[in-house]
């Protein structure tokens, strides 16, 4: 006679892994993201106006990332716009954008426009959407000599392909002139710029249409882009970026090139990373389904 064990599914379902803040690892110097940086934060992730009357509320969490249940029940069957992109760090320097007709999307028609792995994701039009923040500085995130910054993003199109660096799609930089900054150009390339002077950058190839942990790293006496790995795709010598005061902006720099595509998470470190690079890097990866290479 045969036996038998009785196994219930929920103990053979994959299960997934636990949630490591990237803030708990190395607390940055300004982050935004639709997911909680830092388990010690308790501050609202954005602020969302809705279409319908223009009125505005803050949203929180709910659990790792933002509470989707407020967010839909504050816009109702409208839009939503970003107003204001919450600082997790502590610092206070929260990307804003006052102007209406200039705020990235994260709701359409009463549902959730975008998501990243399930997790809701800011739409930037290419166009108009973006982010400044007259209080936000290049030195309130870098150093002229030291300085990391992880963009998780999803490029709709990439269509510039200017000579100068700065001009092309922006993901972050100055948003009156650019000293240093995050771009893509056509190719697609993920392009680190950096003016010391001269200027220095560093290129890595990307796919479109592909979640991506975009790295712009400056260390050591050089400057370094990454995409989803610890490998960097260039090294170029660089010394101290230059003209640390004017203001940043996320989705667009100097440039007219603004940034298309999706957006869920941009984290700034002053400090090095060098410890703790790898470990950022992969906490963001299994929270948006990739593999840190």
């Amino acid at each position: 006679m045969s036996s038998y064990i009785y196994v219930p599914a929920y103990l053979t379902q994959a299960v997934t892994p636990a949630y490591t803040y990237p803030f708990d690892i190395q607390n940055g110097s300004a982050g935004f993201s639709t997911s909680l940086l830092r388990s010690a934060y308790a501050g609202a992730c954005l602020r969302i106006r809705r279409s319908s009357d223009n009125a505005s509320q803050d949203i929180g969490f709910s659990g790792t990332d933002i509470d989707t249940a407020s967010l839909l029940s504050f816009c109702g069957a409208g839009n939503g716009f970003v107003t204001t992109w919450y600082d997790q760090s502590g610092n206070g320097k929260d990307a804003i954008q006052a102007s209406l007709g200039n705020q990235p999307q994260l709701v359409a028609s009463g549902a959730v426009l975008a998501t990243m792995n399930s997790v809701p994701a800011l739409t930037f039009d290419g166009t108009n959407f973006s982010f400044g923040a007259t209080s936000f500085v290049l030195s309130d995130a870098i150093t002229a000599s030291e300085g990391t910054a992880f963009t998780v993003f999803n490029p709709t199109s990439v269509t510039s392909n200017s000579a100068t660096v700065y001009l092309n799609h922006c993901l972050w930089g100055q948003s009156n002139d650019d000293y240093a900054g995050h771009f893509l150009r056509l190719g697609p390339l993920l392009e680190a710029f950096s003016y010391e002077p001269p200027t220095a950058k560093a290129s890595q190839s990307i796919t479109i249409s592909t979640n991506t942990i975009g790295v712009w790293r400056h260390t050591g006496g050089n400057l370094l882009t990454y995409a989803t790995s610890s490998t960097p795709g260039a090294t170029t010598a660089s010394g101290n970026t230059q003209n640390l005061t004017f203001p940043m902006g996320i989705g667009f720099g100097q440039g007219t090139a603004r940034y298309n595509g999706l957006m869920a998470a941009v984290l700034f470190y002053k400090a090095s990373t060098t410890t703790n690079f790898t470990a950022i890097g992969q906490a963001l990866a299994a929270h948006y389904g990739l593999t840190w290479t």
